[in-house]
């Protein structure tokens, strides 16, 4: 008993150690900003937030996840190569997926390095799947929704903006975790498929159990089931206090919390009362999207003002009339190649049906990755259909 209580107690200590430079680099200045007055606040788009380590947040959420399994197993046999190399195997340490002791260091410690026919062959079809889904519609729509953030108090324009922004950092990420897939099966290493088209799920819950999958279950195992889970009388705090958590690791702003209660109360609201009721599949995607796309607008927008102000707008009646509606046609025929813009929207439209039907028929939207055609055709538009001016993945930032 004594052990266990030293070895719990060493525990807290690596994790706040392990947690400090998160802490440090990515909070410091939102914190001190929370015990100043107005003239001594500091911009949290200067000095310090532009040396966050990149992928701090994903590395440090990984080796928490190593420090407490390591805790529980009951002898260790691995080598400090074994968990450098764990701790620092290159596809997945920038942005995820989030690996876990159990899945990921067996695997190292059987590494040998042997770039085989077979494992390329495994690893290329997602390394062009990622691409296409970076370059070829996530960089498209990056373009096509950067006027998301602008001041705005057309309803219309605001919803439109935060749904298009929604799918650009799906596409995005996915993308990058696609890639992180091909890089580690090339090394005969299996990673985490870190997206299950979130984009076709007909609740919340069924969208978080489908999106960023490896930080779901994180929080889940690591956070939420020590809290009790849902048993008791506190699941609905249980659920609240996970969700805003989560919003403060994603990013250091008011906006950020908001967005982690906004769906910790969605999925409080469902498992009260959204599962009681038996509405057509379509009325269940379509109002599950809907609300998707509103937090949307507390994740990118920083400036907590200006979120209130589209906030007003979405929820004022009067905004929602033909002169609006109109106004949208006024900014396609001015500022945007709208040749590109159909294309891409025929192309997410496309391939949000594919990942459907891939779902339906097996439970994996990337079915069609396996077809040397379908892997053909998007070699041939990254090349035809890459901007040119691309951007970093989204995630990076965290």
């Amino acid at each position: 008993k004594k052990w266990i209580n030293y070895r719990e107690i060493l525990l807290c200590i690596l994790i706040f150690l392990q947690i400090s430079p998160l802490l440090f680099f990515k909070y410091s200045i939102f914190i001190l900003n929370l015990f100043s007055d107005g003239l001594n606040r500091i911009d949290n788009t200067t000095s310090m937030s532009m040396l966050i380590p990149v992928g701090i947040s994903f590395y440090s959420f990984q080796l928490i996840g190593y420090l407490v399994d390591e805790t529980k197993s009951k002898q260790s046999e691995e080598s400090f190569i074994d968990d450098f190399n764990f701790a620092c195997f290159f596809p997945q340490i920038v942005a995820g997926p989030i690996e876990r002791k159990a899945k990921l260091l067996p695997q190292i410690q059987n590494f040998t390095f042997n770039l085989t026919a077979c494992n390329f062959n495994a690893g290329i079809k997602w390394v062009i799947a990622g691409l296409f889904y970076k370059l070829v519609l996530g960089d498209n729509l990056a373009e096509i929704s950067s006027w998301c953030q602008d001041p705005s108090t057309n309803p219309f324009a605001i919803l439109l903006g935060s749904f298009l922004f929604g799918l650009r950092i799906y596409y995005d990420f996915a993308g990058y975790s696609l890639i992180a897939v091909g890089l580690g099966q090339f090394f005969g290493i299996s990673l985490t498929q870190n997206f299950l088209s979130p984009y076709t799920a007909l609740n919340i819950r069924e969208f978080w159990s489908r999106w960023h999958r490896t930080l779901s279950l994180w929080f889940r195992d690591y956070i939420y089931f020590p809290m009790g889970g849902g048993r008791g009388r506190s699941w609905g705090i249980n659920i609240l206090v996970v969700f805003v958590i989560s919003g403060i690791w994603h990013g250091a702003g008011w906006n950020f919390i908001l967005w982690g209660l906004f769906h910790g109360c969605m999925l409080v609201l469902y498992k009260l009362v959204g599962s009681r009721f038996r509405i057509h599949p379509f009325f269940q995607w379509f109002s599950t999207m809907f609300f998707v796309t509103i937090s949307w607008l507390f994740f990118y927008e920083v400036n907590v003002d200006q979120l209130i102000v589209k906030l007003k707008a979405i929820i004022q009646p009067a905004g929602y009339n033909v002169g609006n509606l109109y106004n949208l046609k006024s900014f396609f025929g001015t500022n945007l190649d709208c040749l590109t813009a159909l294309f891409t929207i025929f192309a997410i439209t496309s391939v949000i049906c594919i990942e459907y039907i891939g779902m339906k028929k097996k439970e994996n939207p990337y079915l069609i990755w396996g077809n040397y055609f379908s892997l053909s055709f998007a070699s041939l538009m990254i090349y035809l259909c890459t901007p040119l001016n691309t951007t970093t993945f989204v995630y990076f930032n965290f």
